[in-house]
């Protein structure tokens, strides 16, 4: 199931701003109308389907149905809604973003493990050789090496070769950009931008930063840069006080 059946963006400021002269009536039905909207695309420019989607029985639908109407344009038999048509767009090109930057951090993951494998394999041959070695008798007396054999390349030492090393500031990126992206619909670096604030919020533990995000792409707020400010900061003092607890125990234990 994608993301775009689960949940909508709704800016209740904007959108009261717009509905302020709807009735109960009309809110209801102007909701389920931009929800099926938003899941499936334009509506049917049909007054007995629009009713029936809206949950409206025929003279209900009759009497608002000019008023819910002035939300959407006719064109081609179907019904267009500016707002929603432009969150739908930004919410599949942030998913097409999302799909990419995993595809990105899978082969980037596969070639990390293809890339130990091969220097465990390394490391395997070389003990390997060294045992064979060991286990092979050799003449007495020893022969002084030749001019050729003393030209050739030492065996590499167990270990030689490092693991890559890890980027923790560029992996902290790759997920929470994505992320932030997908919850705001920020341009990349606009998101990059509110990281850096998040990050000062969070006093540099990106840890409580990635966890917010995490937290939020569940809950979806509906205003998720504050939303995600204020998690952050309650992360970070919560972090404090268990810090200062940890050492009070531990200057206790000094005093005793």
């Amino acid at each position: 199931m994608s993301r775009t059946d689960t949940w909508m963006p709704l800016y209740i400021g904007d959108y009261l701003a717009d509905t302020m002269h709807l009735t109960a009536l009309e809110h209801g039905a102007y909701l389920l109308l931009i929800m099926t909207y938003w899941r499936g695309g334009p509506l049917p420019d049909c007054d007995a389907k629009l009713a029936r989607i809206a949950r409206c029985k025929g003279a209900e639908w009759e009497s608002i149905k000019d008023t819910i109407r002035e939300f959407f344009r006719a064109k081609d038999g179907l019904l267009f809604h500016r707002r929603i048509e432009n969150e739908r767009k930004k919410a599949q090109k942030n998913r097409k973003i999302s799909a990419e930057n995993g595809r990105k951090g899978g082969l980037a993951k596969a070639e990390n493990s293809k890339r130990n494998q091969d220097v465990a394999s390394g490391r395997q041959d070389s003990a390997s050789d060294l045992l064979e070695i060991r286990q092979t008798p050799s003449p007495s007396p020893s022969p002084l090496p030749s001019q050729e054999e003393k030209k050739e390349p030492k065996a590499t030492p167990l270990g030689a070769t490092a693991p890559p090393q890890r980027d923790p500031e560029k992996e902290f990126f790759d997920e929470a950009k994505p992320l932030l992206i997908s919850l705001t619909g920020m341009s990349p670096s606009a998101a990059g931008g509110f990281l850096v604030k998040l990050v000062r919020r969070a006093k540099d533990n990106r840890a409580h930063v990635i966890d917010a995000l995490r937290s939020a792409d569940e809950q979806r707020p509906l205003q998720p840069q504050g939303w995600l400010m204020e998690a952050v900061e309650i992360r970070a003092r919560s972090q404090g006080k268990l810090d200062w607890v940890m050492d009070e125990y531990a200057r206790m234990g000094d005093v005793h």
